[in-house]
């Protein structure tokens, strides 16, 4: 069996079920993984996935004062430096030794460790693929900063400039170097081949084995929502408030059985709070906090319609969102219901699938909630066509098979290069 080691910026049970799944399935397709990351002891979303990882501390400190100052310094140090890869990268010199590899797979959120598993291939003369999940040019504004600049809000606004372009000089030299790269979304792919041409998309998707379509009758109109809200520049749910308060004014959806569920955080629902609804939406609305991954095939099985939040990708808005929890979706073959539509890649997703609309207009939204309610009304339960294409394509176990098919494909482009390596060392 093949070996693959894998850096990444995260892994579960904390975030990244990417990679967690990914290991989960990548075994059957003859690759065995060794996993690398930052340790992170809060967010336990993915205790059902994978998790056995060698875990880095970047931050050390356990009291919380000294913890913030700690990260302020290193920061400062990882902007001038790049402290942050340098370290990681003697803890995956010390915990990985000469163990032999066959190829190295970086997976981030961003940059980090992108520098790290570009001298682990160099110094092991064996390919690195960059799998890219999000970049900094997708977002409307400083979203995707997971700790917030803590000075004034002019300077802190420089101070994430600055960091943001850094953070992009440095991704972009070494996927120049990546021998592939891999990406989330078409707009991904299409805007990282400017910096490697060899670049694919693989989707992120869900698991078969735990999403699966159930028909679960309930006394409750349920349009839940599943995840986070990091700016309504990036998911702006205006366009939902006014088709229900409409349908609710034509009595053609009823407040009384009719229930917005919110599965997310308290900052989620915070932002959710500022935007304007009338009192009657308003009475719909739920907040259920945010629950583990293995609570989520339950949750959409009992949810009448899952919705997905979205902005128009056009200008300064969000590019090439496409979020797992949409797959999931499909898996269990509930009806989806996207506003505002990006019209782009999510809303052609949405459409090739056949399981929902990703409405342009607050009629479109109407017409589908409304046909939905309807449906409710008379079985109980909705139940979403998904075409079998769709169900493939974003299985968990088909993405383990494309990534595994690269990495096979570079290690035996590799190989006469690896021989030519050896046999020099060996005559020296």
């Amino acid at each position: 069996m093949k070996q693959v080691l894998i850096l990444c910026d995260a892994f579960p049970p904390n975030f990244a079920p990417r990679m967690g799944y990914l290991c989960k399935y990548l075994r059957a397709n003859g690759w065995e993984p060794t996993v690398c990351t930052e340790a992170c002891d809060k967010h336990r979303f993915y205790d059902n996935l994978p998790n056995q990882a060698f875990r880095w501390r970047y931050v050390k400190s356990e009291h919380k004062a000294l913890a913030k100052a700690e990260w302020a310094v290193k920061m400062i140090l990882t902007l001038l430096f790049d402290y942050k890869d340098r370290a990681f990268g003697r803890f995956v010199k010390k915990h990985t030794g000469s163990k032999h590899f066959d190829a190295v797979l970086c997976s981030t959120y961003q940059t980090f460790p992108l520098l790290t598993a570009t001298k682990e291939a160099r110094r092991r003369h064996i390919p690195m693929v960059a799998d890219i999940r999000d970049i900094t040019e997708q977002f409307t504004g400083y979203e995707f900063q997971m700790h917030k600049v803590p000075l004034l809000k002019s300077l802190g606004r420089q101070v994430s400039k600055i960091y943001a372009n850094i953070g992009i000089k440095r991704r972009n030299k070494a996927l120049k170097k990546a021998a592939a790269v891999v990406t989330v979304s078409e707009w991904h792919a299409d805007f990282l081949r400017q910096y490697n041409s060899c670049t694919q998309l693989i989707y992120n998707g869900f698991d078969p084995e735990l999403f699966y379509p159930e028909d679960i009758k309930s006394d409750t109109f349920a349009v839940s929502f599943t995840g986070r809200l990091l700016s309504l520049e990036m998911r702006d749910p205006s366009m939902l408030f006014e088709a229900m308060e409409n349908l609710m004014a034509q009595n053609r959806l009823k407040p009384e059985d009719t229930e917005l569920r919110w599965y997310t955080d308290e900052a989620s629902w915070s932002i959710l709070q500022t935007c304007p609804m009338t009192d009657r939406v308003r009475s719909t609305m739920r907040y259920m906090g945010i629950v583990p991954s293995s609570e989520i095939p339950g949750v959409m099985r009992q949810s009448s319609i899952m919705l997905q939040l979205a902005n128009k990708s056009s200008g300064k808005g969000p590019k090439g969102m496409m979020t797992t929890k949409l797959f999931e979706a499909f898996g269990v073959e509930k009806p989806v219901l996207c506003v505002r539509s990006d019209e782009s890649c999510l809303e052609a997703c949405i459409k090739a699938s056949g399981a929902g609309v990703s409405a342009r207009t607050t009629a479109e939204a109407e017409d589908f909630l409304a046909g939905q309610y309807v449906a409710w009304k008379q079985n109980g339960y909705t139940r979403a066509r998904v075409s079998a294409e769709t169900l493939t394509r974003f299985s968990r176990k088909e993405q383990a098979r494309e990534f595994a098919e690269l990495l096979d494909s570079l290690v035996e482009r590799q190989t006469p290069k690896n021989a030519a390596v050896t046999s020099r060392q060996q005559n020296m």
